[in-house]
């Protein structure tokens, strides 16, 4: 019996019995005692004296036996899948790249930008006040793109979409906030928790969107158009177009572009690419802050928007690149008919904004 249980074992992980095995429904003990056993019932070259203690063998329980330990086998065999992922070229390649340009572009920052101002110990600094909040927003928003872009490239290198989606949002918020520690180790700035807090707010949209939806259905999105106030402070809101994109808040617009479809059942007949979108923006600052010594003191206002917007990535393209460029371009908002209403209660209709 000994080898007859061995037997079964051992045949277990090809989910059938030795072709030597005769079954048949027992209502009595088989073995009692010392008995001999019979060689047509063992596997060749078996035959001999057998002890065992009184058993009960069915075909139905022999069989639950052998499935019991075959499924046990499997789940460890998938438990070690997904706690050893077998790594990738690609995964390789991507963090190395990202270890190489996170450490390489603050090293920049670091020489070329910071050095140009006075060092000090680490200390905080207050500018929630300035710029009627548009910086924050800003911050929000590279937080939640590079956490959306930074998942799909993750998981185009092999990764699953729970690590994609943690390592991607862990990502853009520690390298936000490398900024500003050096920002807290700089006499004309420091460490702002406003800053910090609109980080974690642009992480939050992105994963907890991923981790209820799997999906982004509410996108934070930006917008620029040209403004008349650059030119009045070129030093702190850009002297050219590369500039002003970054540092004029006058001609910036944050969104939040909500997709329809998303919300509604499956079979829907609402187009999927058509989103509505909420923004804010604000105009008239020269400078952080109002300055009674600048000639010209303009109405500073907060300007609020609704317009309709495309989710690109939502389209059926037909070519891999057509589809990575919407991935990409839907971080932008794309220009479409749009009401603003200015903090000081004046409206307006803009064809396309």
């Amino acid at each position: 019996m000994v080898a007859l249980i061995v037997s079964l074992f051992a045949n277990a992980q090809k989910k059938e019995l030795p072709t030597c095995i005769r079954f048949s429904r027992f209502t009595a003990p088989a073995f009692t005692g010392t008995q001999a056993t019979n060689e047509s019932a063992l596997p060749l070259g078996s035959s001999r004296m057998v002890q065992t203690r009184t058993m009960h063998l069915s075909e139905s329980n022999l069989k639950k036996m052998l499935d019991a330990k075959l499924k046990n086998s499997q789940r460890a065999d998938l438990r070690d899948s997904v706690l050893q992922p077998i790594p990738t070229p690609r995964k390789y390649l991507v963090l190395s790249s990202a270890i190489a340009l996170s450490a390489g572009s603050l090293i920049a920052l670091n020489e070329l930008w910071y050095k140009d101002y006075p060092r000090s110990s680490f200390h905080f600094f207050n500018d929630d006040s300035e710029w009627l909040q548009m910086d924050k927003a800003g911050h929000a928003m590279t937080t939640y793109s590079i956490g959306r872009l930074g998942y799909d490239i993750l998981k185009w290198s092999g990764y699953d979409s729970k690590q994609a989606t943690l390592t991607s949002a862990i990502t853009g918020l520690a390298y936000l906030s490398a900024i500003e520690v050096l920002d807290g180790k700089s006499a004309a700035w420091g460490f702002s928790v406003g800053d910090m807090i609109a980080n974690c707010l642009g992480t939050s949209a992105f994963l907890s969107q991923q981790l209820l939806w799997h999906d982004q259905r509410i996108v934070l999105k930006y917008s620029y158009h040209s403004s008349p106030f650059a030119k009045m402070n070129p030093s702190q809101l850009g002297r050219n177009f590369q500039q002003r994109i970054l540092k004029d808040y006058n001609a910036q617009t944050y969104w939040s572009s909500i997709n329809v479809h998303s919300f509604l059942a499956s079979d829907a007949a609402f187009p999927k690419w058509i989103n509505v979108a909420f923004g804010y923006g604000a105009t008239g600052m020269i400078r952080a802050k109002n300055d009674v010594r600048d000639v010209n003191n303009f109405q500073r206002m907060r300007e609020f928007y609704f317009s309709f917007d495309a989710d690109l990535s939502r389209v059926r393209w037909p070519k891999k690149w057509m589809r990575i460029t919407a991935k990409v371009i839907s971080l932008i908002k794309i220009p479409s008919p749009t009401i603003r209403v200015q903090e000081n209660g004046s409206v307006k209709v803009i064809a396309l904004y």
